[in-house]
């Protein structure tokens, strides 16, 4: 179950990663910022402003089986997007 504090467009201060497409949110972008509680806990959870469009018709389902980058990121302003985090593994 989830339950919702907030959610707010915020300007970033440090990179996070988008929990929808999974690409990097650069400091000083705005971006959508999801606060809640999940059964992992409390938690804060930053999109891309139109990743947060794309996926407001989401449900929790949906939000429980989906991982970050499993979405591309929508064109936003004409632009191609391709600046994902890599992970060591």
């Amino acid at each position: 179950m989830t339950y919702t504090f907030s959610t707010k467009v915020v300007t970033t201060k440090v990179k996070h990663q988008c929990r929808c497409c999974g690409e990097v949110i650069q400091p000083g972008e705005q971006a959508q910022a999801w606060r809640g509680v999940t059964d992992a806990g409390v938690s804060t959870c930053y999109l891309h402003r139109e990743c947060a469009a794309l996926s407001r018709s989401w449900t929790e389902d949906y939000w429980d089986c989906t991982f970050p980058g499993d979405v591309k990121r929508p064109v936003a302003d004409g632009i191609e997007h391709n600046n994902s985090i890599t992970h060591a593994h």
